[in-house]
């Protein structure tokens, strides 16, 4: 008789069932609680179980590039690729192993990838203890080995991997744009970097220049709110570019939103401490109350000019050669 499977999304009432799942494989796998489960189902950009005969026999969890996880394995994929869906972890029921399940979740995960415009599936399998099952299963499946580490130390190694998908022939423009990271958003991300940084680099510039024509030094630290314009207009730019390549879109929006508050923030308080009409000196508590957020300012567009010099590598940079160890 014929095994028959259904995937389905996880939801928070699998919970239970998938913690003694993943607590029955633990030995290869990282401990899970329930809020840890709910952190990682939140995050995951794949989330599924697989039931055979009206229980669930299986779950697959699954992050893509970006994903704000700080697994050891995770990161060290990261580091080297600019996109990828990460596998975290496949569990099949003691109970029900040998009857396929793990590899028609595969096909679907595959599916998943190849719809999403995923190139690259990477994962890790325990190799120092070895876990000859899984490692079997993965390389017959197309998986070649890209690298070793050792996570979390204490002598246990794993085997990195990853399998290349063959693109598929998208039959409609609104599917072959799904992956946005070509020469415009490139550009987005450039110009944007540029307009951000240029508030902060023309003070260090014009103060440069009186030292060599007067020999005063002269910095003007209040330059880079009076160009908040172009930090404007190059945060808007490269939050543009970080929504279309799916690339640091939170920390670009938090770190522009973050600023622009600084920045009216201190604007407010210069009006309600009287500094900006002149009726005060600005001296003691007054300025001091001014120029703090006015600082937080300047911290929050450098932070905001790093991550846009980071998107453009990422944006720019091939998969790099993995290195071993």
């Amino acid at each position: 008789m014929e095994n028959f499977f259904s995937i389905r999304d996880m939801q928070a009432a699998d919970y239970p069932t998938i913690l003694e799942l993943n607590s029955d494989s633990v030995r290869f796998l990282s401990p899970l609680t329930p809020e840890r489960l709910s952190q990682l189902h939140g995050k995951a950009a794949y989330a599924k179980v697989m039931e055979g005969d009206g229980r669930i026999a299986a779950f697959l969890l699954g992050f893509r590039e970006g994903a704000e996880y700080d697994s050891p394995n995770y990161l060290w994929f990261s580091a080297r690729y600019s996109g990828f869906l990460y596998i975290d972890r496949i569990v099949v029921r003691i109970s029900r192993r040998g009857e396929g399940m793990a590899e028609k979740f595969y096909e679907d995960l595959f599916s998943f990838a190849e719809d999403g415009g995923v190139e690259v599936i990477v994962c890790e399998v325990d190799s120092r203890p070895p876990n000859p099952v899984s490692l079997r299963f993965h390389r017959n499946r197309g998986f070649v080995e890209v690298g070793t580490l050792e996570p979390y130390g204490g002598g246990k190694q794993v085997t990195l991997f990853e399998k290349r998908l063959v693109r598929r022939e998208r039959p409609t423009p609104a599917r072959a744009s799904m992956n946005k990271r070509g020469w415009f958003t490139k550009l987005l991300a450039l110009v944007g970097t540029i307009l951000v940084w240029l508030p902060l680099l023309l003070p260090i510039l014009f103060t440069g220049i009186r030292l060599i024509r007067g020999g005063s030094f002269m910095l003007d630290f209040l330059m880079p709110a009076e160009f908040f314009p172009l930090v404007l207009v190059g945060g808007l730019l490269l939050c543009w570019a970080g929504w279309r390549a799916r690339l640091r879109r939170r920390f670009l929006g938090g770190s522009l939103a973050l600023g622009a508050v600084l920045l009216l923030g201190s604007q407010g308080l210069a009006v309600a401490t009287g500094l900006a009409s002149g009726k005060a000196e600005p001296e003691g508590w007054r300025l001091a109350v001014v120029i703090a957020p006015l600082i937080g300012y300047i911290l929050a567009v450098l932070a905001l000019g790093g991550a846009g010099m980071m998107l453009v590598r990422d944006l720019h940079a091939r998969l790099r050669p993995p290195q071993l160890g």
